[in-house]
């Protein structure tokens, strides 16, 4: 099994593959069981996929209800790791209403991962996400409801993208088996990565890509080139695969239509414009029209490292020992390519991690099925799809499941399409029926326990340790400046030095102690605040107030 996926399975990986075997079991003993149950379920869903609005409302409001039920124990989320530090910087540059942030003083004090501190203090990533999240904190003060509502817009437009590529009952169903697979419990519902909002790019393109032939290819045509715009501010080499893959398609049809070129204008229109719109955003952050603020910051710290079937970026020189060790660590990753074996480990890995996310225990025996589903023509346009973005997935020196957030609606589909191959006999329309309700156990057994755990004492209850630290400074009030101090042996990815748009404004500031001088030149530049060293690295990690004695 460790061998098959990569990884040993999980506790409760293993409880839901038991009950596959359960359901195997019953299948082929007797398929009847709970038949006038499921006939009863289909119909309504039947009723429901009739109504496009209706579907798509339902769609999207289940995973927005399902975690609105877990917010009295499972509140918003705290952001964990770099990424999600560096995109909350974003939000709050947008929310204050700027491009991006004058370089602070003594920025080598600051110089975090994905963050960039000249020629301006920005974050590396482009500015879709950012953008949500910023609305929300605008709105609402709580940047997350952007990810919330984003994962409830996206599963909405996901019964739309499959309705152009399958029955209606079939797109609600694929909608509603996805949302209990990954948009309630996963870590693109409860962080800050932004795979939602590359996800409604990807499923408004796929969408109106598969509905370009049919009728109105103006509007369709508009509709994808809004979906490729959205992906373009957030993942932009999967926005340039779709586009190319679309064009291929596009062209290939009119051979038979010649109306569907209509499609073409809206397309070129808004690609120009946010191409346009990109090219500002790069020369207010990098000070150049052409040059991502993702590069720029590859170019200064060589991260995050490039493909496979491109050399290692190589520097040698470093402003903290954090970034070098990060840097070292995806040197390492990025070697695997060196040697046979640990390119294969590295790739059962990734199908590890992308199975887990997307796939899981209970809808693994459909993929049996996965030679059936080809015949058709607009399948073929699947295929190719896959076939692309399988290279680009493979070959990236790392991999999370949300670089995929784009062709979610694709992965949905193929299992769907799957699961309606299952259904050619007895045993495989039990099946069909039953495997969807283990992935209901999926989530409701951990919505179960998160409310049993809400018991446990406080002191065994998980979450990082530097959000609670910033609310208590917060809570103190007044102005606070957190000198940041690492022991050797610090593991990168526990970062404590991230910090708000405005730092010589923010209430709490967070800086890095580099030499034994820090101190002095951080209090000369940062006066009239309460200085406290922060022991990121103690057992448990601290605050404590510094004293010049």
């Amino acid at each position: 099994m460790k061998f098959l996926f990569g990884a040993s399975l999980t506790p409760f990986e293993w409880f839901l593959a038991a009950m596959v075997c359960v359901a195997v079991a019953v299948a082929f003993r007797t398929p009847a069981m709970g038949s006038r149950q499921f006939a009863w379920v289909e119909s309504r869903l039947k009723w429901l996929g009739a109504r496009p609005l209706g579907a798509c409302l339902a769609a999207g409001m289940l995973p927005l209800i399902l975690r609105a039920i877990l917010l009295p124990v499972y509140g918003v989320p705290e952001p964990g790791v770099h990424d999600e530090y560096s995109v909350l910087l974003q939000a709050d540059t947008f929310a204050s209403g700027r491009w991006t942030n004058p370089t602070p003083p003594l920025p080598e004090n600051f110089e975090s991962l994905y963050i960039l501190l000249r020629p301006t203090y920005a974050s590396q990533y482009q500015a879709a996400n950012g953008l949500f999240l910023a609305a929300a904190k605008v709105l609402t003060g709580i940047p997350w409801l952007g990810i919330y509502f984003a994962m409830g817009i996206a599963f909405g437009l996901l019964v739309w993208m499959l309705r152009a590529w399958m029955p209606p009952v079939w797109a609600l169903a694929g909608a509603t088996i996805a949302a209990f697979q990954f948009g309630v419990l996963s870590y693109w519902m409860n962080g800050y990565f932004g795979a939602a909002v590359a996800m409604i790019g990807g499923t408004l393109a796929l969408g109106a890509l598969g509905r370009i032939r049919g009728g109105q290819p103006l509007l369709h045509g508009a509709l994808l080139g809004l979906g490729l715009a959205i992906l373009m501010h957030c993942r932009p080499l999967e926005a340039l695969i779709l586009f190319l893959a679309a064009m291929c398609a596009i062209v290939a049809w009119m051979r038979t239509s010649r109306a569907i070129a209509v499609s073409l204008v809206p397309i070129g229109a808004i690609l120009l414009m946010s191409s346009g719109l990109m090219a500002v955003y790069n020369a207010k952050v990098t000070g150049n029209p052409t040059e991502l603020p993702y590069r720029l910051n590859q170019k200064l710290y060589g991260t995050p490292q490039g493909f496979y079937w491109q050399g290692p970026i190589l520097i040698d020189k470093f402003p903290n020992q954090q970034l070098r060790d990060e840097y070292l660590a995806q040197l390492r990753l990025h070697s695997r390519r060196d040697s046979l074996k640990t390119l294969l480990a590295g790739t059962l890995g990734r199908l590890r991690i992308f199975w887990s996310l997307f796939i899981g225990p209970a809808l693994t025996i459909p993929l049996l099925f996965l030679r059936r589903i080809w015949r058709g023509p607009d399948m073929r346009l699947i295929l190719f799809l896959c076939a692309a973005f399988a290279f680009d997935y493979l070959t990236f020196f790392a991999f999370l499941p949300h670089y995929a957030a784009p062709i979610a609606g694709i992965v949905t589909l193929i299992v769907i399409q799957c699961v309606r191959q299952l259904r050619t006999s007895p045993a495989g329309l039990f099946l069909s029926r039953a495997l969807p309700l283990i992935c209901v156990l999926g989530v409701a057994v951990p919505m179960a326990g998160r409310f049993v755990g809400y018991t446990i004492p406080t002191e065994f209850a998980s979450g990082t340790v530097r959000p609670r630290l910033q609310d208590r400074l917060l809570a103190e009030g007044g102005r606070h400046l957190v000198i940041v101090r690492y022991e050797p042996t610090h593991q990168v990815d526990t970062e404590w030095v991230y910090n708000d748009a405005d730092i010589p404004n923010s209430p709490v500031v967070w800086a890095r102690e580099l030499d034994a001088e820090s101190i002095p030149r951080l209090m000369a530049a940062f006066p009239g605040r309460k200085v406290w060293i922060g022991l990121a690295d103690a057992n448990p990690p601290a605050l404590v107030p510094y004293s010049t004695r």
